[in-house]
């Protein structure tokens, strides 16, 4: 049982490695199921993981996630001087009623 906040990938420290690794995987799993993948996402030349027959994959330095019903959380990561990086999760702020 992991903690409500908890997710493998964000203390993995080859956070990379395995963003590819689950692409390359998704994607062998789909051409072994005869699922034609063509134009499920990828990343439209934004520069993300992957193409336009993969799983979409966007690399950024900060993210938001419902971590609940009605609770949105903020991810930040910053490279630290010593080369660590930094994780800051935060409420994000409230989105304008539109």
């Amino acid at each position: 049982v992991n903690p409500t906040e908890y997710d493998c990938l964000l203390v993995c420290t080859r956070k990379t490695e395995a963003v590819v690794a689950l692409c390359e995987a998704r994607k062998a799993v789909m051409s072994a199921l005869g699922v034609d993948t063509a134009g499920m996402g990828g990343d439209g030349g934004r520069g993300g993981v992957g193409g336009s027959t993969e799983l979409p994959v966007e690399l950024s330095r900060a993210f938001t996630y419902q971590a609940g019903a009605n609770v949105t959380k903020l991810m930040v990561f910053t490279r630290l001087d010593n080369g660590e990086v930094d994780t800051t999760i935060s409420d994000a702020p409230a989105a304008a009623p539109s």
